[in-house]
């Protein structure tokens, strides 16, 4: 049975345009719809999109007609224009904001342009990929209902000549408007990093994994076990815990920063530790790993059974 027993109409599944079983058919409806928006832009033009859309093999012509293009590429020949004014130069209208990305390019930061479309688009999105789960079967539903958010960027935006642009590798201190079970409330973000905000009910509890060489989590001993279900027991009992011990009690409505490492990755309450972890720009990852302060108690559990087990 499907996590969501969602049945809906054909004529509302074609409304909302629900992905498909072919992938191709979709892929290349998107395309059309994106040549027939921007068809009238300078680069719509200079790449004969109109001549795209009334091929018989879109796809296919749209590579033949429309180069790849990087960011620094793109930026000098096409996205510079728009900050300048400059309308219909890549998508339809003026481009009024901009998100800013650092990266190894030849400018201190990227500017991404953002446009009303995107943020419909996202948002459209979102609601796609929650019906879509009426196809899958088998999900625990604990995996997909979250009462916390990570936090990366700043709200604070520079004002350019007739745009605005925001950095999303953050910085300086930004205020939150948060929209909660326990209602609407602001929040400081002191600075740049990897941050946790809380919303729900039950206490999160996580601290800082281990990986082994092999970027495998490391064995455990019953020795070792014995010392994880003391080292547990303290976190529940919100004993011990400080961001130097890199271990974290975190309360409902609590925004907590976890790291100055933008890149750490968050395992999320009720998903297992994956077996093996990819290297982050060739380095071990930097990983965290928080539950529930429930799952925990059901884990500390567990543990105490194995022990008593492998002491008869």
């Amino acid at each position: 049975m499907a996590i969501f027993d969602i049945k809906l109409p054909k004529n509302i599944a074609r409304a909302l345009r629900l992905p498909e079983n072919n992938p191709r058919n979709q892929q290349l409806r998107v395309l059309k719809k994106l040549l027939r928006k921007a068809r009238f832009t300078e680069f719509g033009q200079k790449y004969k999109f109109d001549e795209i859309l009334i091929s018989k093999h879109v796809g296919k012509k749209f590579q033949e007609l429309v180069p790849t293009y990087n960011y620094n590429k793109i930026y000098k020949e096409w996205w510079h224009k728009t900050l300048d004014g400059t309308p219909n130069v890549c998508w339809p209208g003026k481009i009024k904001y901009y998100a800013l990305s650092s990266g190894t390019s030849e400018a201190s930061s990227k500017y991404i342009p953002i446009t009303n479309d995107l943020l419909r688009g996202n948002k459209i999105v979102m609601i796609k990929q929650l019906l879509s789960l009426r196809n899958y079967e088998d999900i625990p539903v604990r995996s997909i209902g979250k009462g916390w958010l990570t936090l990366g960027g700043s709200t604070q935006l520079q004002k350019g000549a007739g745009y605005y642009a925001g950095d999303l590798s953050g910085g300086e201190k930004a205020t939150l408007n948060v929209k909660g079970p326990t209602g609407n409330f602001n929040i400081d973000v002191p600075g740049s990093g990897f941050y946790i905000l809380s919303i729900r009910k039950d206490t999160l509890l996580g601290s800082y994994q281990r990986i082994g060489k092999d970027l495998n989590p490391e064995e455990i001993t019953s020795e070792e076990l014995g010392l994880k279900m003391d080292s547990l027991q303290k976190l529940i009992a919100d004993s011990n815990v400080s961001v130097a011990n890199k271990n974290f009690f975190i309360t409902q409505n609590q925004l907590q920063k976890i790291s100055d490492n933008s890149d750490a990755q968050i395992i999320a309450p009720f998903t297992p530790i994956p077996s093996s972890f990819d290297p982050v720009n060739g380095k071990d990852p930097e990983v965290y790993k928080f539950y529930t302060s429930a799952e925990m108690h059901d884990m500390i559990d567990k543990i105490a059974k194995l022990l008593s087990n492998g002491s008869k």
